[in-house]
């Protein structure tokens, strides 16, 4: 039995070098990755389940003769199915149709042909009442952050007040206080989202959970960053708007 990097990658699209085959021999439960599973001698592995048989049934099973153990190992084999998934419920029937098509059967009675239309249609509400309740999640989420945002930056304005009124006594002009806030609290937000991005990916690697595409992580970053940043306007205003005379006065 050889198994190869490319050959484990080539399954299904996913990582079955971070997997562990396990299996048992002479009683004995054991472990091994799988790229040194080549030298494991599993024809001496106790077999995890008998094989069932019933009327009807379509694929075989029995015992092969090793020439290289000079015995018999038992085997069986699911040659015999072919499974076909659609992408969309809707194309269930017309993949069924096609599938039929190109086997195109001497003997019709001895194919037979099962599909989960009605499961798949479950499958696509249900997906669809998720992703509805994620995007009403995300932007209550982000509703929420803008809004502590906005109040954490107007009371850093208003205990900084003096300040802005230095800055606009000195020269500094309206506009050039707005860049300034906003500018300062887009850096923090980066760095948070940085932060934030950088330990949920390392927790879902750790957990072996399925990671976030490309775009999700890019279109929740661009929404972190926004809504900060419009959080950000009304402070900033604020601030601007401080008249220096007033913030300069002395009691």
């Amino acid at each position: 039995m050889t198994l190869t990097e490319s050959w484990l990658a080539a399954i299904d699209g996913t990582n079955a070098l971070a997997s562990t085959i396990e299996f048992s021999r002479h009683g004995l439960l054991q472990h091994a990755d799988p790229v040194d599973a080549a030298r494991v001698m599993f024809e001496d592995a106790d077999p995890v389940r008998e094989f069932p048989s019933w009327p009807g049934k379509r694929n075989f099973e029995g015992k092969l003769w090793m020439a290289s153990t000079s015995r018999h190992v038992p085997f069986e084999s699911f040659w015999e199915r072919i499974i076909v998934i659609a992408e969309t419920p809707e194309l269930v029937a017309p993949v069924s149709d096609a599938v039929l098509s190109v086997i195109a059967p001497t003997d019709p009675t001895k194919v037979s042909m099962q599909t989960s239309e009605a499961l798949a249609q479950l499958r696509a509400l249900i997906q669809g009442q998720l992703g509805s309740f994620s995007r009403g999640l995300v932007l209550v989420i982000t509703g929420l952050t803008g809004t502590l945002v906005a109040i954490l930056l107007y009371g850093l304005v208003m205990m900084r007040r003096k300040d802005f009124g230095r800055r606009r006594a000195l020269g500094a002009t309206r506009g050039l206080i707005v860049v300034l806030l906003v500018t300062q609290t887009g850096l923090l937000a980066l760095a948070g989202i940085a932060l934030g991005l950088g330990v949920s990916l390392l927790t879902l690697t750790v957990i072996r959970a399925p990671l976030p595409g490309m775009e999700f992580t890019a279109a929740l970053t661009i929404l972190a960053l926004a809504a900060s940043l419009v959080a950000a306007l009304v402070p900033a205003l604020i601030a601007s708007l401080r008249e220096p005379i007033r913030e300069l006065r002395v009691p």
